[in-house]
């Protein structure tokens, strides 16, 4: 399964033909561009699709330490100028390779992509180099390209105020469900939010999908032993926290419900000045954001519906998940949950529109503006904007027919059948 992202391929055209008839503007000003976006989100295949019609060097510092970088990359662009026959300077130091780089561009190559690049841009010998090269009005006009995980380079490079003004940010978000309408054409509305709650339209976790079975069938695969799926919060995790287990409780306590600082921490046994602190981190890392209930006291949610989910059936049942023995009783409480967090994304979805379309002045009455099949459809048409067009069939599989919609149930949750 493949979704192709055209509006991005063609903001990158964008850039490059920006580039090729304004050499002056990119010589001397100091552009870079910042691919950015959450883990999965489907940059390095973004990127890597683009890059099949241009001359290019691409590195990637996935797992690298700053000596092993600067010997691999050194290596590669040494490759590069051997086959072009052009001199080479040694490359002892990243002030070195930034003038290999300069040498190649002058006679084959202007587009450098370096993937997984979070850290050495806040290396400090990394990002002196760099800056040292771009403050020399001697180089050549490149299309440098970082494709990073953060959403800005904070105080990169050190002391220099200017760079960020001169940062060509291009967001790869996840996936929304009108792209899902796209990736899905068969499915049809419940099984379709389902399977945007499952996966969080997250595209590594979205190319698991089997777009031909039912939520079910899915749910069961993706329940495997050594499933990505269940890998994918682990190796976040320990990749955002050096000791990950008691986030992972802390979140664990928010997706059963327990959304106030007071309620994690009876469920925890945490102090909660460290709930506090645990919650602001998880936060900082964009895992959970807060809302107002109708106290107006601040509550705790996920950011994303694949984390709820994960945290509600996953993380209590890895064991038997691991072992291959998932019972017949979790897969029917996580079949439960995961309508339950469906139609809270339906009603979102509804209000978002609603808040679009009649209240982008005034605060949303959410008792007059009754979530609808027609402002769902219309909402997913609003999240679709820079597509050049969506298929009416996959939308309109997706409006429900069901007259339970056309009101609010008392509970405020909304009948998924």
């Amino acid at each position: 399964m493949k979704i192709q992202r055209t509006h991005l391929l063609k903001r990158l055209d964008t850039l490059y033909m920006s580039y090729n008839t304004s050499f002056g503007n990119w010589k001397y000003h100091d552009h870079y561009v910042n691919l950015r976006g959450p883990r999965g989100s489907g940059k390095t295949t973004l990127i890597l699709e683009w890059l099949e019609q241009h001359t290019h060097v691409y590195f990637s510092f996935a797992g690298l330490d700053e000596p092993m970088a600067l010997r691999l990359l050194g290596a590669k662009l040494q490759t590069y100028m051997d086959e072009h026959s052009l001199p080479v300077r040694p490359m002892d130091s990243w002030e070195d390779v930034f003038l290999n780089i300069n040498t190649l561009s002058e006679h084959t190559c202007h587009i450098f992509v370096f993937d997984d690049s979070d850290e050495m841009l806040r290396n400090d010998v990394f990002s002196a180099a760099f800056q040292a090269y771009f403050a020399n009005q001697k180089r050549r006009a490149i299309l440098m390209i970082f494709v990073t995980r953060a959403e800005k380079l904070f105080e990169f490079p050190p002391n220099y105020t200017g760079w960020m003004e001169n940062e060509i940010p291009i967001d790869v978000p996840y996936f929304t469900i009108a792209d899902l309408c796209k990736c899905f054409p068969s499915q049809k509305g419940d099984d379709l939010l389902a399977l945007y709650a499952l996966t969080g339209g997250i595209p590594a976790l979205v190319c698991l999908i089997d777009g031909n079975t039912d939520t079910e069938s899915n749910l069961r695969c993706l329940l495997s032993p050594g499933s990505p799926y269940v890998r994918f919060c682990d190796a976040e995790f320990d990749r955002l926290f050096r000791r990950s287990e008691s986030y992972m409780f802390i979140c664990h306590a928010v997706a059963l419900g327990n959304t106030h600082i007071s309620d994690i921490g009876k469920f925890t046994g945490f102090a909660y000045n460290k709930c506090d602190k645990y919650v602001k981190a998880l936060m900082e890392n964009g895992i959970l954001t807060t809302g107002k209930d109708d106290k107006g006291k601040t509550f705790y949610k996920f950011v994303n519906p694949y984390y709820r989910i994960w945290f509600a059936c996953v993380y209590p049942n890895r064991t038997e998940i691991n072992l291959g023995a998932v019972g017949e009783q979790t897969i029917s409480e996580a079949l439960s949950y995961i309508k339950a967090i469906a139609d809270e994304e339906y009603v979102s979805a509804c209000y978002r529109h609603a808040y679009y379309k009649f209240c982008n002045r005034i605060k949303i009455d959410r008792e007059k503006v009754v979530p609808t099949p027609q402002t769902f459809t219309a909402s997913v048409m609003k999240e679709d904007k820079y597509s050049s067009f969506i298929c009416n069939e996959s939308i309109n599989s997706v409006s429900y027919n069901l007259s339970a919609y056309s009101s609010m149930s008392s509970t405020g949750v909304f009948p998924f059948r």
